[in-house]
This record gives C-alpha cells, sequence and structure tokens, in this order.
C-alpha cells in the first residue's frame, strides 16, 4: 500500500504558538510507515521549532506573504500542489483556509480539509473583515471536511454547518507536576518556595490580553507573575512594567520546556479576549494547577475541577479569585483519571484513522 501524502498548512511560521503545536504534537505518534507528510508555512524566516520538524523527516515549505503578493502567493501554492499531488491538504489558517483550499480543489486535491482553531479575527479593520467573510464563504464552497478544536471554534467559522472537533491534546505524562523540577526551577528563578507565583503562557499579542494582566500585578504587588511567551507587543509590555514598576512580573521569552516552568507555578491564569480552545489551560491543569480562566475560553478546556471561569470585564472577581488560590496546595493529580480526548497518543490515532477513512471512501 502506497503512502498517504498530507500537506498540512499554518497561516504563519513553526512557532510556540497553539496551531504549530497542534501539527508538531500529532506528528509525534504518526505512523510514517503509512504516511508522508510536509508541512507548508507563510514567510520567508526560520521558524523556531523548524529544527524540530526534521525528527520526522518532514518537509517544510515557506510560501510568501498572502497579503504582499497575492498572485505570487497563490502561483506558489498552485505550484507546490501540482508537484507533490498530496492526498490531502490539511489547512489551519482559519478563515485564512478559504483561498487555499480554492487552489487545493483546482489542483484536483481530493480531501480537502479545514481546521478552525478560534472564534474570532484578529482585526477591527472593517476591509479585513469583509475580506474574512468572504474567505468563510470559500471554505464551505472548497473543503471536503470541516475541523475544529472546540465547539465555539466551529460554529464561529461553520456557522450551521456540519463539523468534527479533533482535540489540541497534549502527551498527559509529559506535563505531569514534579516536585524535584518545581525546586530546580525556582532556584533558577532566584524564587524561594515561600513565594506565591502565578503562571501565563501564550503571545504577546492582543488576544492574550497581556495589559489585564499587567492591571492584575499592580494590584497583587505579593505575588509573583511568571509570563511565558513572546511576540510583537513584547516592547509595549516591557515600557508598561518599567513604567508603573512592576518588579514582581518575570518574562521568559520562548521556551521549548514549557512544562518543567509550570511545576515552578502555585496557579495560572488566562484571560483571553477569545480562544479557539485554550491548549495551555489543559496543560495546566494536568500539572495539578489551580486556573483562573476569561469566560471567552470554550468549556471543553475544563478537564479537571481545578478551574474557575471568570468575567473578563470584572478584575475584582479575578483578584479575590486569586487571593483565595493562595492558600491552596500544590499536588500532582492522577492522569489516568483524565479523559482521553486531550490523550495524544489516543488522539493522534484518531486523526490517523479518519485520513484513512477519507481517502478509503473517495
Amino acid at each position: 500500500m502506497r503512502k498517504i501524502k498530507v500537506l498540512f498548512v499554518n497561516g504563519g511560521l513553526m512557532d510556540y504558538g497553539g496551531i504549530s503545536s497542534f501539527i508538531i504534537n500529532y506528528l509525534s505518534y504518526f505512523d510514517f510507515e503509512k504516511f508522508e507528510v510536509d508541512i507548508a508555512v507563510h514567510g520567508n524566516q526560520i521558524g523556531s521549532r523548524d529544527k524540530e520538524i526534521e525528527r520526522f523527516d518532514c518537509n517544510i515549505y515557506h510560501l510568501p506573504i498572502k497579503s504582499q503578493s497575492y498572485h505570487k502567493w497563490k502561483g506558489e501554492v498552485l505550484k507546490l500542489l501540482k508537484l507533490k499531488k498530496y492526498d490531502i491538504v490539511h489547512a489551519n489558517a482559519d478563515a485564512g483556509n478559504g483561498p487555499i483550499l480554492k487552489i487545493a480543489k483546482k489542483a484536483n486535491i481530493p480531501i480537502r480539509i479545514s481546521h478552525s482553531h478560534n472564534t474570532q479575527v484578529l482585526t477591527n479593520n472593517k476591509v479585513r473583515i469583509m475580506l474574512n467573510n468572504i474567505q468563510k464563504k470559500q471554505i464551505l464552497k472548497y473543503a471536503t471536511n470541516f475541523f475544529a478544536c472546540s465547539q465555539m471554534a466551529g460554529e464561529w467559522l461553520y456557522k450551521n454547518n456540519k463539523f468534527e472537533i479533533i482535540y489540541n491534546a497534549i502527551d498527559y505524562e509529559k506535563y505531569q507536576f514534579n516536585y524535584e523540577i518545581r525546586i530546580e526551577k525556582r532556584n533558577e528563578l532566584n524564587l524561594s518556595d515561600e513565594e506565591i507565583v502565578v503562571g501565563h503562557v501564550g503571545r504577546f499579542d492582543f488576544q492574550k490580553n497581556h495589559m489585564f494582566i499587567l492591571e492584575l500585578a499592580k494590584r497583587l504587588k505579593k505575588i509573583k507573575f511568571l509570563l511565558i511567551g513572546d511576540g510583537h507587543l513584547r516592547d509595549k509590555i516591557e515600557k508598561n512594567i518599567k513604567k508603573n514598576h512592576l518588579n514582581n512580573i518575570i518574562l521568559l521569552g520562548e521556551k521549548n520546556n514549557v512544562e518543567t516552568y509550570l511545576n515552578a507555578m502555585d496557579f495560572f491564569i488566562l484571560p483571553s479576549l477569545f480562544e479557539g480552545l485554550g491548549i495551555s489551560v489543559i496543560e495546566a491543569q494536568v500539572n495539578g494547577l489551580y486556573c483562573v480562566v476569561s469566560n471567552n475560553v470554550p468549556e471543553e478546556c475544563k478537564i479537571t475541577k481545578n478551574i474557575c471561569f471568570c468575567d473578563i470585564n470584572d478584575i475584582n472577581l479575578w483578584i479575590n479569585e486569586m487571593e483565595i488560590l493562595k492558600n491552596k496546595t500544590r499536588k500532582m493529580i492522577d492522569i489516568s483519571n483524565l479523559d482521553d480526548k486531550y490523550n495524544l497518543k489516543a488522539q493522534s490515532k484518531r486523526l490517523q484513522d479518519k485520513y484513512i477513512s477519507l481517502i478509503n471512501n473517495i
């Protein structure tokens, strides 16, 4: 039996964002005796996780930025699809899936998957909003299958059309709490065992709502805030920290071993303005962390009882909840009791079985 040829399309580069993590995580359990996989990214720069892809023996194709030259982008996409003759194109660019799948249809790709990873578009620009609405209609016309990371993400991109949820799964064992690593990381960060540490993991952009975190830090001076991530808003955030003398904030930048730093935390926050799912909250819960999460985050991210959804418009609710959590004891949870829907090994096999089923039913 010949290998099934799959192209994953990422709307950006292979970095530490949720979509890149989804692709890399799932590939880590792929059967490459059955699948030949490539990844298409947007931009000429080397992604911070390109090196990780080498272990899968996958090609990474760098496409032009669509907004900079649509015709050049279209030509490069069509050229790649005709050259490689993929069986499946799995697009992960939200509304941007539309133009990709339109070209895939033209290139006679039989299985064209649109995958929604979000619940809102990152712009207030009226022209871009109109463009996104056009692209959503293209998805409905040219996709053969609709995937989403949550119910909210599916309803946002596909409205009343039927879609299948593909969970942003993780390796449960990798994220288990480890007391020895907790001590090691706290020593590395010059944190005593008595200090209360709240953590956040996410790209420094509008969606993740870092300014809300800075306001919390301003009002909770006795709590340390450990922020993991990077992005175009970092300079603005650093200036705000300096201006307000927020010495209780630690910026770690991007990390390829986030799971080790979760051990150093006492609880976790995610005040996002919107999320497709909130994979970082799932990682935090598996680590045994109590989580305070925005009411804009889908409830599917709840896998333990250690989570509280708070109104993002009421900062006092957050402060009260965090004051309570200061007194909670850090402990390991039994991962054998967790739902398999976020278990990476099981869900990667489910996706591969889905691919095989789709090909067999052409």
